[in-house]
């Protein structure tokens, strides 16, 4: 925070100099994401929501630290895990067996939008944890339509992404992309990059590459772009589909390398669906 800013930022706005391996943040193995070690802050809506006779669903589990948790601290009895990634799927399968875990979990390489192996009405929870923003405005709706399927009626949806108004689109006044409501902070990848310096650049006297360290490692990036969330569009969309959102707003997130942080740089939803 106190970094020699070639000005001061906006108020409410801080400066951090964000180490390469952030704590409480482990790449994962496809090299272009973050799994976060520390509970994530959806957990107990999730984990609530199990009923005791339908699994909860980990779309996105990476390597399995949020489906560990659930089964060791929570008294869960099944979890699907879905990831699209097969190196972590070879983690979490490991992490599992370690801790003699692996009978409770069904664990499918797949991705979002399709989740055509899990039955209708089967799943009493589902948290979807920082895989929106890599999915275009298309793949979201079809993805809302998916995970309203597979949950029970009144089963609980728990879901984060990047949030459109956090620190760096804001500070680079980066314009809406698109009518569609779901696709209007979709950032190309090259484009984010270029964000990123000018939001530095802005604020700082030389600008660093404020790449995403496992962005950097990538190569090529694994997909063309990052599509922002915005809560009060993502809430809109969910109450269209047949949700009830009881939790729809930006939140901290310091664990991800922005940069330039202004308290909102992820969007964090809880949603019902309707009986």
């Amino acid at each position: 925070d106190t970094a020699p800013f070639k000005k001061m930022p906006p108020t409410g706005y801080t400066y951090v100099e964000f180490p390469a391996q952030p704590e409480g943040v482990e790449i994962t193995k496809n090299r272009y994401g973050f799994m976060f070690t520390e509970e994530h802050p959806l957990h107990k809506d999730w984990v609530g929501a199990y009923d005791g006779s339908h699994p909860l669903a980990d779309v996105g589990c990476a390597m399995g630290s949020n489906t560990i948790r659930a089964l060791q601290e929570s008294g869960i009895k099944r979890v699907i895990a879905v990831e699209p990634s097969a190196d972590s799927i070879e983690v979490t399968k490991e992490r599992l067996a370690a801790k003699d875990l692996s009978s409770a979990v069904d664990i499918h390489e797949a991705a979002l939008p399709d989740l055509s192996f899990i039955s209708d009405n089967s799943v009493s929870g589902v948290l979807c944890s920082e895989v929106f923003h890599f999915l275009s405005a298309e793949q979201q709706h079809k993805s809302i339509k998916e995970l309203h399927r597979i949950l029970i009626p009144g089963g609980t949806l728990a879901l984060s992404a990047l949030n459109a108004k956090c620190g760096i689109l804001s500070i680079t006044e980066f314009p809406p992309t698109s009518s569609d409501v779901l696709g209007k902070y979709w950032v190309p990848q090259t484009r984010w990059a270029e964000l990123c310096d000018e939001a530095a650049e802005k604020y700082l006297g030389e600008p660093p590459k404020v790449l995403l360290v496992p962005l950097a490692a990538a190569t090529p990036p694994p997909f063309d772009a990052i599509n922002f969330v915005d809560a009060d569009e993502m809430r809109q969309v969910l109450t269209e589909a047949g949700f009830t959102v009881s939790r729809a707003e930006g939140a901290p997130f310091k664990e991800v390398p922005l940069r330039v942080y202004n308290g909102t740089e992820r969007v964090l939803v809880v949603a019902t669906k309707n009986k």
